[in-house]
């Protein structure tokens, strides 16, 4: 049994134009092994999230594609080991067109893209070894734009080739070098609003966006551990604001830019606890904003919180915990807890014999302002509580709260 969705997005208040609080870490799936949602030795490769939040994981070595839905509940898997058709050797890279819910899937051992239904019914594929055009040697990123137009990335020949919904192919750009669209080893690649593409030079230790044909429009990213540096960029994703998300190989972090390339925020660390990450190996944003980050060593994937910024919204002079709304609640309630002050926090559900039913927050650091939390009426494993009498308590540095929830069946 998995963790469930716990959906709370912080409204914070802040004077700096670009300031945004990390997102907050939710839950995490995975572990080792062959069964459903489980991944194979160095599982994860690629995650993509569908139009309806439906979360897609390469399992390398495990020669398959697995789905989720948005809070890790595994749904269903497709593909084998093997080269024909709907099949895989060493499946990387994972994109979803949103208009259709089409999955596209690269594949780094047979150097070809496959393109199925959203249910994983295989529907074509194109691709093969070389350097012509349609021909890889390594297809390490791939993307759709607003169009269905497809973009791959191949980090051998540091070069973008785009193709239409059908294969077929249009264009590419690239070369290898530093200068204004060459690449040092292209890797992730993400389109975001108006249809510009994003491309990660790993090795250069940057980002380049480009428009729809290739066209050069900018850059951003020096090598360096700093707020806005890149030491690996190789993993990306966009968000329907256009903010552009990016781990770091090498210092285990996700970044968070605008589609400007201005710095917003980072999280993560080295480490196997929460939040914190080995080798990240996939990064995807769903529809409500829910960060999706794969790591091939851990053999998880880590789900975060969306985090808005609100200028306009005071900040709350005193703690303050409400009730749940809905009350009673028939399937989802909500709180809202205010905090006057940056601290750290734990919230959690109790039953009425105060036994913990489910953690919301752990031992960990809100920034000032109204943080929502939502239950879905489902404890530590995922299984739905009994109707009844449940309370959440927050505490925190000198305050603690405790208010009602009542769960009607």
């Amino acid at each position: 049994m998995r963790p469930l969705l716990f959906a709370f997005c912080a409204l914070l208040a802040s004077s700096a134009v670009h300031a945004e609080t990390p997102p907050a870490f939710v839950l995490k799936w995975g572990g080792f092994g062959s069964g459903d949602g489980q991944f194979a030795v160095n599982g994860p490769d690629g995650v993509a999230v569908g139009p309806a939040g439906d979360v897609y994981v390469c399992d390398y070595n495990g020669h398959r594609i697995q789905r989720f839905d948005a809070a890790g509940t595994f749904l269903g898997t497709w593909g084998t080991s093997g080269s024909g058709n709907g099949q895989f050797a060493l499946p990387f890279a994972i994109a979803v067109e949103q208009s259709t819910g089409n999955v596209y899937v690269t594949d780094i051992n047979l150097l070809r893209i496959q393109k199925f239904t959203k249910d994983g019914v295989f529907l074509l594929k194109w691709g093969s070894s070389g350097t012509d055009t349609s021909q890889f040697f390594f297809p390490k990123g791939i993307a759709v734009g607003p169009d269905g137009s497809v973009y791959v990335t191949d980090a051998a020949q540091n070069r973008v080739q785009k193709f239409d919904a059908k294969g077929h192919y249009l264009l590419q750009w690239g070369s290898q070098g530093a200068g204004d669209g060459q690449f040092n080893s292209c890797a992730g690649i993400a389109v975001g609003l108006a249809g510009n593409v994003y491309v990660a030079d790993f090795s250069n230790g940057r980002v380049q966006r480009f428009d729809a044909n290739g066209v050069f429009l900018s850059q951003w990213g020096v090598i360096g551990t700093g707020d806005g540096q890149l030491d690996g960029p190789e993993f990306m994703a966009t968000d329907a604001a256009g903010n552009v998300y990016l781990d770091n190989e090498y210092n285990y972090r996700v970044q968070k830019f605008d589609s400007n390339g201005g710095f917003l925020s980072t999280w993560g660390s080295g480490g196997t606890g929460n939040g914190q990450f080995v080798l990240i190996t996939g990064v995807a944003v769903g529809p409500q904003g829910y960060i999706y980050v794969g790591d091939n060593n851990r053999n998880d994937v880590q789900m975060f919180a969306p985090v808005t910024v609100d200028a306009d919204t005071p900040t709350p002079p005193r703690f303050a915990l409400s009730a749940s709304v809905p009350n009673p609640i028939t399937r989802d309630g909500g709180f809202a807890v205010d905090l006057p002050a940056s601290a750290v926090v734990t919230a959690s559900i109790y039953d009425a014999s105060g036994r913990v039913e489910r953690r919301l927050i752990d031992h960990e650091r809100r920034a000032p302002g109204t943080q929502h939390l939502s239950w879905d009426g489902r404890d530590q494993s995922g299984a739905r509580v009994g109707a009844g009498l449940y309370f959440l308590r927050v505490t925190g540095p000198g305050f603690e709260g405790v208010t009602k929830a009542v769960v009607a069946r």
